[in-house]
């Protein structure tokens, strides 16, 4: 049963849906810092009220895992959790990104970072332990999380820096794009497209 029957046949009402897609994987070579493979991208946040503050807290709350939120929509919905954005139902999708192994016959069990998988065990436990515990979460529809996501590809870049001198071209577009931002955080409409370019791009080049 896809997502959208899914949701159609609950019921009662759904408070908040999380979605994993590619989150069993190291990000990168294993030659890259912790920090770097241990990321894993949380997209969403920004669109539930309270959800996306909290992060902060969460984000070396598991040993080997870096949890960085992503505004989930500077890429097109890659995932289960499209239906329940779209009825407004609050989400949050977790990915390391897409490895250049992925739907491949090289996609084999040996690829699979087990201590990673069970830190996002882990994590996923307080966070879904969070949720319930708190006041019903509400969708925020006009939730965006431009300059966190800024902020986290910066101390990615950064830290492959050294790695590569296209990191350094990267961060110099981070560094715009974060002074284009306004007072809320936010990219004006036209600027999005080179948020989702640079993702992009930085994705391809760990894959």
């Amino acid at each position: 049963m896809g997502s959208q029957e899914f949701v159609r046949t609950l019921h009662q009402p759904v408070d908040f849906m999380v979605c994993m897609d590619l989150v069993g994987h190291r990000l990168g070579s294993a030659a890259l810092p912790d920090d770097v493979g241990g990321t894993l991208f949380a997209l969403g946040a920004e669109r539930s009220h309270g959800t996306l503050e909290r992060m902060g807290a969460w984000k070396r709350a598991e040993d080997g895992l870096v949890v960085r939120p992503t505004d989930a929509g500077i890429i097109p919905p890659l995932s289960d959790y499209e239906p329940f954005w779209r009825r407004g139902i609050p989400f949050l999708f977790l990915s390391a990104g897409r490895p250049r192994y992925y739907h491949t016959p090289d996609d084999t069990p040996d690829k699979l970072d087990l201590a990673k998988c069970a830190a996002t065990a882990r994590w996923l436990s307080r966070f879904v332990r969070d949720v319930r515990d708190r006041e019903p979460v509400s969708f925020h529809e006009h939730g965006r999380a431009h300059l966190a996501t800024l902020e986290e590809l910066a101390e990615l870049l950064e830290l492959l820096a050294e790695f590569s001198p296209d990191a350094e071209l990267a961060l110099l577009r981070v560094r715009v794009l974060r002074d284009a931002c306004d007072a809320r955080g936010h990219l004006p409409g036209e600027r999005h497209p080179d948020l989702g370019r640079l993702v992009a791009m930085i994705e391809g080049r760990l894959g």
